[in-house]
């Protein structure tokens, strides 16, 4: 439905034959005022179009309302596009989603595969973005904001899971390394170790990410748009000492339990308790949650002190890590010291 009816429609080379045949005397450069009717349905001219489902008000072009309305014989804003969508496979295919129907899933799947599907995706993005739509600050931004919401409603109703921390996934992942490489850590692989080095070669101009300048900068900048003042600090330490002082009570038994290896790059390194505390290699305490990122998202400071949550891993990387998460520092760094 179009709440204006009348809309007024610029003369131009391109449209003047059209209203000349629909009797109107016109010169380019003219305006004239119309009844939505009598304009070219591929026309440009802004309306306002109400939603029939949801009665929402959309201002766009009146080209893409009439695309829209051919599809179901109603206007449908974006937010309410899956019920027509729905109501469109069922005309057609029987089904609300066409995956439900195996044939179809099928060619769908076929085609998605195929290298004229992926070139055809490529080139579209490149043509609309410049450059893959995934390396936009769009998708950043986006896809950030998105997982973000995801977890806190999952954690508002008490149903948020990691499921790359669940020990039987960390078990069918290290069987999968170890099938493919030989190794359950694939950064342990020499050939995987030589590709990383020459990717931040080529990206970073460092072996390491945290060689190059430009992302020290943008490290430094982020603490600073978290816009942390000295009061704020203050209570960064105190909650910061108390999940010290928590982690220092299962301090033992995280020691008693661990199998050895350096939670971050899979070295054997219990035998480097024998050097010194200060020594990089010395084995330390790590929350995979930092303790900064707990402060700044108002977690409970018995969460990041859980056990769960702690690992063992060189002092040197410790260092590294710093305010980062444990998927944070594992992308940045590539895993590879």
């Amino acid at each position: 439905m179009i709440k204006n009816n009348e809309c007024v429609v610029l003369i131009t080379s391109g449209n003047i034959k059209y209203y000349s045949k629909k009797g109107y005397s016109c010169i380019i450069g003219e305006k004239l005022s119309l009844d939505i009717s009598e304009v070219s349905k591929m026309s440009h001219n802004l309306i306002i179009a109400i939603c029939k489902l949801c009665n929402n008000e959309v201002n766009l072009p009146y080209s893409k309302y009439n695309i829209n309305y051919n599809r179901g014989g109603f206007y449908s804003c974006k937010k309410c596009s899956s019920y027509k969508r729905k109501k469109t496979n069922i005309i057609k295919y029987g089904v609300d989603t066409i995956f439900k129907r195996d044939d179809l899933r099928e060619i769908s799947k076929k085609w998605m595969s195929s290298i004229e599907f992926r070139e055809k995706s490529i080139n579209t993005q490149k043509e609309k973005y410049g450059c893959l739509y995934t390396e936009t600050e769009d998708f950043r931004d986006n896809i950030s904001k998105s997982i973000k919401k995801i977890i806190k409603e999952k954690k508002e109703n008490n149903t948020y899971e990691c499921y790359l921390s669940l020990p039987e996934n960390d078990k069918l992942k290290k069987e999968a390394m170890f099938v493919k490489y030989g190794n359950e850590c694939s950064f342990l692989v020499p050939e995987i170790k030589e590709k990383i080095i020459k990717t931040n070669l080529e990206r970073f101009g460092h072996i390491s990410p945290f060689g190059n300048n430009e992302i020290q900068v943008k490290i430094k900048n982020s603490i600073n748009r978290s816009k942390v003042d000295l009061g704020t600090l203050d209570l960064f330490k105190v909650y910061r000492r108390k999940i010290r002082y928590h982690t220092k009570l299962i301090r033992n038994k995280v020691f008693e339990e661990w199998d050895g290896y350096d939670y971050y790059d899979n070295e054997y390194i219990k035998d480097y308790l024998n050097l010194h505390r200060t020594d990089n290699k010395y084995p330390s305490i790590d929350h995979k949650i930092s303790c900064f990122y707990g402060f700044l998202n108002n977690l409970p400071t018995t969460d990041i002190s859980d056990i769960s949550n702690i690992c063992i891993t060189k002092r040197i990387l410790n260092c590294q890590k710093g305010y980062l998460n444990e998927n944070q520092f594992i992308e940045l760094n590539n895993m590879f010291l």
